[in-house]
């Protein structure tokens, strides 16, 4: 049995101790936890209940005990910290969108690296984005849908997102990235985020100030 697969099992059987522990156990490098793990785990769970292999309330119950899980795996290194960094990025998925397991993940790994994040989780509506945003003035924003059925919605928060006077850094992920070309609809200004790696990737690089312009 794979890592993910084991970590399946303990979500499928509603084991929040285990799951975390191991977390914990494998947390030697996040991008690996992180996608190797979870997601792939996430990934395995959808497939076995579109086989019939275990029930919607499975499905459900996986879901919401992953996400305590990595709530909790992600609350106690944030408190340990004594000052804020400078760096604030927000994070949300469009509305209508509840896909945000990855973006909750995406807010971990920015947490590790020193920012400070807002994350909406999901479903946020263009109004109440854009009333945050302009309030909190970050400098990276993360956006997340999944469906290409969404892409008219995410153009709309994109094309709003452009008219920010202090013109932040646009992010776009979810699994819309890895379906469909979005160059082709967003201009270079956007970054494009297929996988955590890459997310991380140009993070780096944005903090060091290299590629920092451009899609990348």
């Amino acid at each position: 049995m794979q890592a993910y697969q084991t970590f399946a099992s303990y979500l499928l059987d509603g084991n929040e101790k285990a799951a975390y522990e191991f977390l914990l156990e494998n947390h030697n490098d996040s991008i690996y936890l992180y996608q190797d793990i979870v997601t792939n785990a996430m990934r395995y769970i959808g497939e076995l209940w579109q086989q019939n292999e275990i029930t919607v309330a499975d499905e459900h119950l996986a879901t919401s005990v992953c996400e305590f899980v990595l709530s909790q795996f992600f609350y106690l290194p944030s408190m340990k910290k004594k000052e804020l960094s400078q760096k604030k990025i927000m994070l949300y998925c469009i509305e209508d969108e509840q896909h945000a397991l990855g973006t909750k993940m995406i807010a971990g790994l920015c947490r590790e690296k020193d920012w400070q994040v807002r994350y909406h989780g999901a479903n946020l509506p263009l109004n109440a984005m854009m009333e945050s945003v302009e309030t909190w003035r970050p400098q990276v924003i993360g956006l997340s849908a999944a469906m290409t059925y969404r892409l008219p919605t995410l153009l709309e928060y994109i094309d709003k997102l452009s008219t920010l006077s202090w013109k932040p850094k646009i992010l776009i992920g979810g699994r819309i990235a890895t379906i469909i070309d979005l160059k082709k609809h967003v201009n270079t200004e956007c970054k494009i985020c297929h996988d955590m790696n890459d997310f991380s990737t140009w993070l780096d690089h944005w903090e060091s100030g290299v590629g920092v312009n451009g899609a990348g």
